[in-house]
């Protein structure tokens, strides 16, 4: 009797093991909200890039060893990403269940924006984190020195 009680419970740790995984294999970012749940909340309440005007992105820039801004301007109609201004090099935006991914405005960079102002940024193979605001609220702190 004890070695069928054991058995259930293992099967049953096994089968709510399963719910964790996505069908890649893969471990779920955030499996107690539903993904359309997620994304309204964050439309409702959390600032979504691009949403209105350009944004300026901050990470350490590892090839010089400082802290760099990076500024993507939404351009040709909203439908690309282009960086410093709307007519700057031309990327490309694609939205995600939980980042919004611009590649291609600045070579060799491709940054992962989510809703509240956090990412990451890809510089080759080196996962480096960022921080993002929306142009109107940077205001009277950016400094055009650090553009380039």
């Amino acid at each position: 009797m004890g070695y069928l009680r054991w058995g259930i419970a293992v099967a049953g740790l096994a089968l709510l093991a399963g719910c964790e995984t996505d069908p890649a294999g893969g471990i779920r970012a955030d499996t107690r909200v539903p993904a359309p749940v997620r994304q309204a909340f964050q439309e409702a309440y959390q600032p979504l890039p691009f949403a209105e005007v350009a944004v300026r992105v901050v990470s350490p820039d590892p090839r010089e060893g400082v802290l760099r801004t990076w500024r993507l301007v939404p351009c040709r109609q909203g439908t690309r990403i282009c960086a410093g201004s709307a007519h700057g090099r031309a990327g490309h935006v694609t939205r995600g269940v939980e980042f919004w991914q611009v590649s291609g405005a600045y070579p060799g960079r491709v940054f992962y924006l989510s809703p509240g102002g956090d990412g990451y940024m890809i510089d080759g193979h080196r996962e480096l984190p960022l921080a993002w605001r929306a142009e109107a609220s940077v205001g009277a702190f950016h400094d055009e020195t650090l553009d380039k």
